[in-house]
């Protein structure tokens, strides 16, 4: 995997994303600390992170034609840029919630149009065969970042300097664009012409092509699916290992720092899996896992009535194992098997029915847990993790999941 990083184009694109990640994770901790201080309503959290995802499901598919349309480079330059500006905003604003949740909201714009065309330059950056590793990598610092950014910036928010913490993330996307102004992003003869195209008829291309091809229809079913399902029970398993497990706040801590470090495990163990085994048997087999693991919270939380917190500590592994090893094919099967001109808008389309899958199964989720309990709704989502694994195999779909020949002959036609 670190072979990757010898390549100097896709060595800058991935400093970018280290920097660019790490200032968000901090701003994202720093405005949930504001927030909790400036308002005593807890609706306010649930506005926050509205405020993140809503920006791509309204706009993801909107902003794929123009991705695909112009040069990827300037589109990364300039949603750099755009971020860096909103966060300057966020000094002289930060004592109002409102004016929080609003930037938070233009933010999410910026990213609506930055990661599609991140997403599609990488296939141009790398081989074909690197992408599994590239998405590895990708995810892998994701996950590290993840757990850094909320102890750098609980660190940073002892200083009580909020306008020095916004300073810093801005001179992240600051350093980010540089970064990327030095790539050299090869574009796509078809990606040109496609310039003289109308707006309007380059955005029904892109869905005709998803009609058409059972790949992407398959796809995008198995994405909306999972998302949905795993964002229910990811909506209510804090509440569970919180008040039903009762864990101190050291252990919910290193909790999650126990889920990062797996996840991470997992970024770089998936990759090999996917040489061994095809894209679509693997996808499945970790959604049913997945499955088994969520239900498995029941006999946990047994044990953990006889030693306390240790079986907890191996489900969120297993929980940030599987979550990586979901993540990595999904991300990959897109990058290896649409074709390049096109895969701005597929990925702007995709962002955007995951985040809206997300907030739907927050909402969901949410739901569940009022009327059955936190638990009940874990091991629901668990049931049909479970059911999606042994039914999507008999649709028609499923070996269109397979990133053969076939499909890398319409990646490149």
């Amino acid at each position: 995997m670190l072979d990757l990083l010898r390549n100097p184009a896709y060595f800058k694109l991935w400093c970018a994303q280290v920097v660019s990640e790490l200032g968000d994770g901090v701003t994202h901790i720093v405005v949930i600390y504001l927030v909790s201080q400036l308002s005593s309503n807890p609706a306010v959290f649930s506005f926050v992170l509205m405020a993140w995802y809503i920006p791509t499901v309204l706009l993801g598919v909107f902003a794929g034609p123009l991705v695909d349309r112009f040069p990827r480079k300037w589109i990364m330059v300039g949603s750099d840029f755009y971020r860096l500006a909103i966060l300057l905003l966020m000094i002289p604003f930060h004592h109002s919630v409102s004016a929080l949740v609003i930037l938070v909201f233009f933010q999410g714009i910026g990213t609506v149009f930055f990661e599609p065309a991140k997403t599609a330059s990488i296939p141009s950056l790398i081989e074909e065969e690197q992408i599994p590793k590239a998405v590895g990598l990708s995810q892998s610092t994701f996950m590290t970042m993840n757990i850094l950014a909320p102890s750098i910036g609980g660190g940073i928010l002892l200083l009580e300097e909020v306008s020095w913490i916004f300073a810093l993330d801005a001179a992240t996307f600051l350093l980010s664009a540089l970064l990327i102004i030095r790539l050299q992003i090869p574009s796509s003869k078809k990606g040109v012409q496609e310039e003289k195209e109308s707006y309007l008829q380059s955005l029904l291309d892109g869905l005709r092509m998803v009609k058409k091809e059972d790949f992407l229809k398959g796809y995008i079913v198995l994405v909306v699916v999972t998302a949905l399902v795993m964002s229910i029970v990811g909506a209510v398993v804090y509440d569970v290992v919180l008040n039903l497990f009762d864990v101190p706040e050291l252990h919910f801590g290193m909790l999650e720092s126990t889920e990062g470090i797996f996840g991470v495990l997992g970024a770089l163990i998936v990759p090999y899996l996917m040489k061994k085994v095809n894209t679509n048997r693997l996808l499945l087999s970790v959604i049913g896992v997945t499955g088994v693991v969520s239900v498995g919270i029941a006999p946990v939380y047994l044990i953990h009535q006889t030693i306390p917190v240790v079986p907890l500590y191996v489900w969120m592994g297993f929980i940030g194992l599987l979550n990586t090893c979901l993540n990595v094919p999904l991300s990959s099967l897109a990058m290896q098997a649409v074709p390049q001109e096109v895969l701005g808008r597929i990925s702007g389309l995709v962002a955007g029915v995951i985040n809206g899958s997300f907030l739907g199964g927050v909402l969901i989720g949410g739901w569940l847990a009022s009327m059955i309990g936190g638990m009940a709704t874990v091991m629901c989502g668990g049931l049909l993790l479970l059911f999606v694994s042994l039914l999507f195999p008999l649709t028609a779909y499923y070996q269109a999941l397979k990133v053969d020949q076939d499909q890398r002959e319409f990646a490149s036609a």
